[in-house]
């Protein structure tokens, strides 16, 4: 999968690499997309796997076998 950005009705399709651990796994998320004055606000939320990204094992027990990841950013006009 290549790493792209595609506007679709008011969001972004997002396509791309998450590296961790020594390892990467591909990731695929929308973005909510809304403007915020001058600027556009992103907001994004997407899991990842542990066991993909290699992670089989914690000492105590506790971490679940994925992570959120959340995504908020503003895109600003430069020049």
């Amino acid at each position: 999968m290549s790493d792209s950005v595609v506007p679709q009705d008011g969001a972004l399709k997002v396509r791309g690499s998450l590296f961790a651990r020594g390892g990467s796994i591909p990731l695929e998320l929308d973005a909510e997309i809304r403007r915020a004055g001058e600027e556009l606000e992103i907001k994004a939320a997407t899991s990842a796997p542990h066991r993909e990204l290699g992670m089989t094992w914690n000492r105590l027990g506790m971490i679940g076998s994925s992570s959120e990841l959340l995504v908020n950013g503003y895109l600003v006009p430069t020049g």
